[in-house]
């Protein structure tokens, strides 16, 4: 049996959470309460007044959890929230940087590692890993890797919780890999590869499908990067994408955010405003609507925007693939269009995590303290509705009950193949015509009866369910 956890694995992640610096530092006098203090305290009594000025749920923060001298990552949980799964401090805010804004080396896939259980269900130590998807251009997809491809081995050893982490931070690695043939039978093959500072395009799929008479293009977009990521500026990139797309004469509109976790506000408008109706975006009709403990503000359109989909219809239809890790700025992008568009949700219920905020480097935005620019702090400090104010508090995002198709990480096929069902649904859909019998092919199972369960997932590109505002900001 597999239980399955997915990582981040295109950057480093940084500690988010995970383990306690002990940062040695000399005291100094606090000047108002003539105490003696560390650098960590310090760092907790700008989370303390950050945390109850601007945190969405800064009423709920237990007052009685004033500043101590431990370590951040051990103080921060106990002022926030139960609600809150994404508020985080980190001792590498570099690291988060890197991860958020798409820099340093890579192998170019996203992976969702699990776990050998015995028939008793005890760990057996020994792990593995599937592949979700292969950036263009990138040192994986030049070795052939493939979506559904299952790391077995790494270095010709198992794969453990010890050497893991080598798949993602590695500079060479050779992995062995277990692979289905066109009948469903497993072969193994090995390569070698090795990491590069590459440019890791979100769209990791573009393809127009001509079915019934109707061009249909499909987009999987994997997260919503920041502006400028390794040298390569993400919104012209997508501006270029959805241009051509555009000049293809396009009747309908597939886009895939499963398992996309989220990213910037930004690109989330930017998105948008290129697929909206262009009357929606010329008029800079409300996407969002913003609300915080101080004040309540809205997110328009960007009618700058150098083109548009153009999609027929004065509310068009897209198509909107979703599973239980599509998050934050792909809620976003989700409920944003609602209002404009006839948004039609295909496979599960998404994350429902409706929340955002800035990132703030606690030494030097905060503390103004060069030696603690270490520290970084994201916390949930406003809450997105759409114009219709859409979602609720704790109100969900999901498809039809006709739509729902659970995530099989068991038998994963090619981003936009019919042969994906979530993809032959929403093909049914916009031309009428039911998928040809045979297509959606099974896989049968492993000879020894091992399934895949997912447990925990995090995107690529940032970490999981981020909705990061435009500006970092600080007290």
């Amino acid at each position: 049996m597999h239980y399955l956890e997915r990582i981040n694995t295109m950057r480093k992640l940084p500690l988010l959470l995970l383990a306690a610096l002990f940062l040695i530092t000399g005291c100094k006098k606090n000047k108002e309460n003539g105490e003696s203090t560390t650098a960590l305290k310090r760092d907790n009594y700008f989370i303390w007044d950050y945390m109850n000025a601007y945190y969405v749920w800064r009423d709920q923060i237990p007052q009685s959890q004033t500043p101590t001298s431990e370590s951040p990552l051990t103080y921060f949980p106990r002022l926030r929230n139960t609600q809150d799964n994404w508020s985080m401090v980190t001792d590498d805010y570099d690291g988060l940087m890197s991860n958020v804004q798409n820099t340093g080396k890579s192998f170019g896939y996203s992976l969702m590692f699990g776990r050998y259980v015995d028939e008793y269900g005890n760990d057996t130590g020994e792990r593995f890993a599937i592949v979700l998807h292969v950036h263009p251009n990138t040192p994986a997809k030049a070795e052939d890797i493939r979506r559904g491809d299952i790391i077995s081995k790494l270095n010709g050893s198992p794969i453990t919780d010890a050497n893991r982490s080598q798949l993602v931070y590695a500079n060479n690695i050779s992995i062995t890999l277990i692979r289905k043939d066109d009948n469903g039978i497993k072969f193994e093959l090995t390569k070698q590869i090795a990491s590069a500072a590459v440019y890791l395009d979100p769209i990791a799929e573009k393809k127009l499908i001509q079915k019934n008479g109707l061009n249909i293009e499909y987009m999987y977009y994997s997260d919503f990067l920041s502006t400028t990521s390794n040298g390569v500026n993400a919104h012209a990139d997508l501006t270029a994408a959805i241009s051509g797309f555009r000049a293809q004469n396009v009747d309908n509109f597939i886009l895939d955010l499963r398992t996309n976790g989220g990213g910037t506000t930004a690109s989330a408008r930017h998105l948008c405003s290129l697929l909206a109706p262009e009357s929606v975006v010329k008029a800079e009709k409300v996407l969002t609507k913003d609300i915080s403990p101080i004040s309540t503000s809205t997110t328009k359109f960007d009618k700058n925007v150098t083109t548009n989909l153009n999609l027929p219809g004065a509310k068009p239809t897209i198509y909107i693939l979703t599973n239980k890790y599509s998050a934050s700025a792909s809620e976003m992008t989700i409920a944003g269009l609602c209002p404009y568009m006839d948004v039609v949700l295909i496979g599960e219920k998404t994350t429902g995590k409706y929340y955002g905020g800035g990132i703030v480097n606690i030494g030097t935005q905060g503390l103004k303290e060069p030696s603690l620019s270490n520290w970084g702090l994201y916390a949930m400090t406003f809450r997105f509705t759409n114009a219709e104010d859409f979602p609720g508090i704790g109100e969900p995002i999901e498809p039809t009950a006709a739509n729902i198709i659970p995530e099989d990480f068991q038998n994963l096929k090619p981003l936009g193949s019919e042969e994906d069902q979530c993809v032959a649904r929403a093909l049914e859909l916009s031309t009428g015509v039911a998928p040809e019998p045979g297509i959606i092919k099974r896989s049968p199972s492993s000879k020894d009866g091992r399934i895949f369960v997912p447990e925990v997932l995090m995107p690529a590109g940032v970490p999981h369910g981020m909705l990061i505002t435009d500006t970092e900001t600080g007290l």
